[in-house]
């Protein structure tokens, strides 16, 4: 399930802020931004296979993230560290509830025509392309193809930087030696930093993303933030 905690994740409270800030946005079809996280811990005892992954070269466990223009960050995981992002996707079904929900379709007028689009989520390369899942260019080849690619991969590094902004506020989280499998709440020091992070940005008002996209209005007050944990629970 998508934690902060909630299962409900995009069928209710997320709706609603989408359909707020729709309109603020450029006219990009682009509102959700998908990272994915790979929290380094010790070598465990046991399965040390499955937690091993070969491209981050070490232990591990997963998570998938989720931002939209507020600055909230949402979670799927953990997974073990062997698990495909693709397959990630998949398991936290969160294509089939946009798919499923009529908030993530719109109609616009092209040509006195009523032409019917989509919202999609932007994933790296390593996603497929998908009824609501954009992704760069593997090798563009045309101009519009790498300004495409050029004009995403900016917003890229600014999401990602609100993955730096957890461990930068809770540092223990890149303290591979204390990130022991078996003998600690791994998973859950990592999921408490985010539910944190998101507190902090209420607090705040704001943090880089909401800044970026001109959206601190957008950013919920803590109230609001708390009460939807509790109504979820």
């Amino acid at each position: 399930m998508y934690i902060h905690v909630s299962s409900l994740f995009l069928v209710a409270w997320l709706c609603v802020l989408f359909l707020l800030f729709l309109d603020l946005l450029t006219p990009s079809s682009i509102i959700l931004w998908l990272l994915l996280t790979n929290r380094y811990t010790c070598r465990p005892k046991y399965n040390q296979e499955v937690e091993y992954n070969g491209y981050y070269k070490g232990h591990g466990l997963k998570f998938q993230g989720i931002t939209t223009p507020s600055g909230i960050l949402y979670l799927y995981g953990p997974t073990e560290g062997r698990v495909a992002d693709a397959e990630m996707l998949r398991e936290s079904k969160v294509l089939e509830v946009m798919a499923a929900h009529p908030g993530f379709t719109k109609r616009i007028i092209i040509r006195g025509e009523v032409v019917t689009t989509k919202y999609f989520l932007y994933g790296d390369p390593a996603y497929p392309v998908l009824e609501h899942m954009q992704a760069p260019y593997k090798a563009p080849s045309r101009r519009c193809e790498r300004i495409y690619n050029h004009k995403w991969s900016r917003v890229r590094i600014v999401i990602e930087q609100l993955f730096g902004e957890v461990t930068k506020l809770w540092e223990s989280n890149n303290l591979k030696i204390q990130q022991k499998i078996f003998l600690s709440p791994v998973s859950m020091h990592y999921i408490v930093s985010v539910i944190l992070t998101n507190i902090y940005t209420c607090i705040q008002g704001s943090n880089i993303v909401s800044r970026y996209f001109d959206t601190e209005d957008l950013v919920p007050d803590l109230d609001t933030y708390l009460q939807q944990q509790v109504e979820e629970e």
